[in-house]
């Protein structure tokens, strides 16, 4: 009976560790074992891009080079996640799998092995993600192909002018690093912040770096980000909002995508598939979510269809909505996509756009904010009334999905 090395051998992953030239074309490559330590290569010094391609990828990557090349800005420092291209689900998001694909420029992959040497190929998408989200590596861009390529790169931006708004409680650096994501885009959004709790002290040097953003502080804290965002697009004149939670990050080119989108599409409130980096999991999964959200929502009931920290909206849509509910400090996203569906015309870009940490103080985990029974006490009402509404038998405005707002006072200090 054949056992240990010899077995783990043939069931193991493979990879392509490829060196690249400036038109993509590979200069040296080597297969290299899930698990196994990258070979030392004396050329990686003078790579001008470097690739790390799973088996289901590399033929995929060899048919789509001219495409990706073509997306790529050989002057900055780029990394494209690389994923294989699949349908996207009809009604709830669907959990794709382990992204480790990557191709980025050389000068990144040696800052990378050189604060991880020895790691094995499966790890490097993680860690050179993650690495990012931290601060500690800065790229110009950072992009997510599907392969083989469906969306055709236009290189036009949306028309009018757009404003990102942003919620933030938490760790400033967090901050910084989605602040950082929005500038290197094409074309950069106004932005606009609202911080729930911390000290002027704690965020002064970060106000500084960032003087083209506006920020707001918030309290008492916290307040939560539902009041935040519904009082920064009150105050907003642009007629795209675009939401973007403030411990994420935005791909490069996010902004053009959804703007084609809400212009082209005739949408007026679009969403994006996301990467999650799961920082205790220490993995990078794709995350789908279905295009139609309107017939997702109708087919599958009140399910995950749609991302709020993904997605971008007309102003005029998001008023004809009814806007936020901002008596609770969770779920009013939920809430008012539900809503949403009676008045507006909702998809998602297929495209992965936004890059999600998930870490043990978001919203979502902490225990504070993350409990699920205290947010099923919410979603319950909700969704059997979004159901007797879609019958005809309950109206919007006498149902749990009718905007409430919050009834204590709060202030707002712009810095």
């Amino acid at each position: 009976m054949r056992f240990s090395a010899e077995l783990e051998r043939e069931a193991a992953h493979s990879y392509v560790f490829a060196l690249l030239d400036s038109d993509l074309s590979i200069s040296r490559s080597e297969n290299v074992l899930a698990g196994h330590p990258l070979p030392p290569l004396a050329e990686l010094e003078r790579a001008p891009w470097v690739a790390i391609l799973g088996d289901d990828l590399y033929p995929l990557f060899l048919d789509a080079r001219a495409g990706v090349a073509g997306s790529l800005d050989h002057g900055k420092s780029t990394v494209a996640i690389l994923i294989a291209w699949r349908n996207p689900p009809d009604t709830e998001n669907r959990k794709d799998g382990d992204v480790t694909s990557v191709l980025c420029s050389g000068s990144l992959f040696r800052e990378l092995i050189s604060r991880h040497a020895g790691s094995s190929p499966e790890r490097l998408c993680f860690l050179l993600l993650s690495a990012i989200l931290a601060g500690e590596i800065s790229a110009d861009r950072v992009l997510v192909k599907q392969l083989p390529i469906h969306r055709r790169d236009t290189g036009t931006a949306p028309t009018g002018r757009a404003r990102v708004i942003m919620a933030h409680r938490g760790f400033s650096g967090h901050l910084r690093v989605a602040l950082r994501s929005i500038e290197a885009s094409t074309p950069k959004p106004a932005v606009s912040v609202g911080l729930d709790g911390g000290s002027v002290s704690e965020y002064k040097p970060l106000l500084q770096d960032h003087a083209g953003t506006d920020f707001f502080s918030f309290s008492p804290a916290p307040l939560g980000p539902y009041v935040i965002r519904q009082e920064l697009i009150e105050r907003s004149g642009e007629p795209v909002l675009i939401f973007q939670d403030s411990d994420d990050y935005a791909t490069s080119d996010r902004f053009a995508i959804l703007g084609e989108e809400l212009q082209n599409d005739a949408c007026d409130f679009v969403g994006s598939h996301e990467l999650r980096i799961d920082q205790s999991g220490g993995n990078v999964t794709a995350v789908r979510y279905p295009l139609d959200v309107n017939s997702a929502l109708n087919l599958g009931g009140p399910g995950h269809s749609l991302l709020y920290g993904t997605s971008a909206i007309t102003r005029s849509a998001f008023f004809k909505a009814g806007g936020l509910s901002t008596d609770h400090i969770f779920s009013g996203d939920t809430q008012f996509l539900l809503r949403a569906y009676f008045a507006l015309r909702i998809r998602n870009a297929d495209a992965f756009l936004y890059l999600r940490r998930l870490h043990e103080h978001s919203l979502t985990v902490h225990p504070s904010t993350g409990e699920f029974e205290l947010r099923e006490t919410l979603h319950r009402p909700w969704r059997a009334d979004f159901i007797s509404i879609r019958k005809g038998v309950l109206s919007l405005d006498n149902s749990s999905l009718h905007r409430t707002r919050r009834s204590e006072p709060y202030q707002v200090t712009r810095f």
